[in-house]
């Protein structure tokens, strides 16, 4: 069960990959548009370490438990606005200080001494020299919280392990850009897919070779592209799977407001290429039980004088010129129009074959017929 449906999610994205890059580009699209018109946001970011060079350096741990206790505190005041404060008062920046807070943040590694601190700016330079500050600021105010009467160093200190990096421009959300572009896109074609499926699931249209197939449990070729090379591949591929070479052909329309009337001359004129002896012929499509009495008589005639008769019948659905042919037709050819027919019109038209003949599918374009360019010997009249 889960195989089938990870077959059938693969099998709409596949038929649907259009839907999904087209998805992925609106979404690459939406994080440009953005970036063109919000103004730029650059991000420094540093990392410092929690040292203990005081009297607690003397535990057990040489101090290790105290820094990770007070880790967490210090990234608390990290973005404070007193903070802040000293930094404008220092660079004399024009900025409300806490505004400026906002755009501070600390995190605490965890179970680590290490506390990162990321500033965020409207100018990339103005950016790395206030992250700079920032961490100098900070320092001193934990140095200076943890000074102890009396003593040299304090308690603990920071110490900066990574100097503010050179500014990188992000997005308001506050991901760099190239993760931006990549998220954007993933999204955008997570939700392609996601559309691609829900339309499969109500979408009965029949798509590919693999639909016919599953539907009708024939033999299926084709398709009949509409150029010169198709008829003659797709009367090879008729020729190999009858394995016999000679017989009358009944072609019929899958989908009721398309004929095969197109079709019949030029697989004639291809079985007359490959074999030296072919013709071609239909019905009436007002023909009654008399007249096609005497029809299955002109197809033995026909057979008589020719390998293969090719017979074009009226669509399968709401005709009896294929019941009423009988045993004068060997093979029915099913012509489905991929993307021009629901599955239960197919299924139908299926069915409505004689059972008693052999049957193959043959796929051709919706709506439309094809031309030969070495027609085929065709009766004058009606069979």
């Amino acid at each position: 069960m889960v195989t089938q449906a990870l077959a059938d999610y693969s099998r709409a994205l596949r038929l649907r990959w259009r839907w999904v890059a087209v998805a992925a580009a609106l979404g690459l699209a939406v994080v440009i548009l953005a970036m063109l018109v919000a103004p730029p946001l650059y991000r420094s970011t540093a990392t410092v370490f929690v040292r203990t060079p005081g009297d607690v350096s003397k535990a057990i741990d040489g101090g290790d438990t105290y820094a990770r206790h007070r880790a967490p505190t210090y990234a608390d005041i990290a973005d404070s606005p007193d903070l802040a404060a000293q930094v404008v008062a220092s660079l004399g920046l024009d900025i409300d200080p806490t505004q400026l807070a906002s755009r501070i943040s600390a995190t605490n590694r965890p179970n680590t001494v290490l506390i990162d601190i990321t500033v965020n700016g409207d100018d990339a330079a103005q950016t790395q020299r206030t992250a700079g500050m920032v961490v100098t600021v900070f320092a001193r105010q934990v140095a200076q919280l943890e000074s102890v009467t009396g003593s040299v160093v304090p308690r603990a200190e920071l110490v900066t392990v990574d100097p503010p990096s050179r500014s990188t421009r992000t997005l308001a959300w506050g991901l760099p850009v190239p993760a931006a572009l990549l998220a954007a896109a993933l999204i955008g074609a997570l939700l392609g897919a996601g559309v691609a499926t829900l339309r499969s699931v109500f979408d009965r249209t029949v798509r590919d070779r693999a639909d016919v197939a599953r539907l009708t449990g024939l033999t299926v070729l084709g398709p009949l592209a509409g150029d010169n090379d198709s008829p003659r591949l797709v009367a090879r591929a008729l020729l190999r799977t009858i394995r016999s070479d000679s017989g009358v052909l009944a072609l019929t329309s899958a989908a009721p407001q398309q004929t095969a009337a197109g079709y019949g001359p030029e697989l004639a004129a291809a079985l007359d290429q490959l074999t030296g002896s072919a013709i071609h012929t239909e019905t009436s499509p007002h023909a009654g039980p008399g007249d096609l009495a005497a029809a299955r008589s002109r197809l033995d005639d026909m057979r008589s004088q020719h390998r293969w008769v090719v017979v074009t019948c009226p669509p399968a659905l709401g005709s009896v010129e294929l019941d009423l042919l009988g045993s004068a037709v060997d093979v029915v050819v099913l012509l489905v129009p991929l993307g021009g027919i629901d599955e239960d019109t197919l299924q139908q038209a299926n069915r409505a074959l004689p059972p008693e003949v052999e049957r193959i599918a043959v796929l051709v374009r919706p709506g439309g017929t094809t031309e030969s360019t070495t027609p085929a010997p065709t009766e004058s009249a009606d069979v």
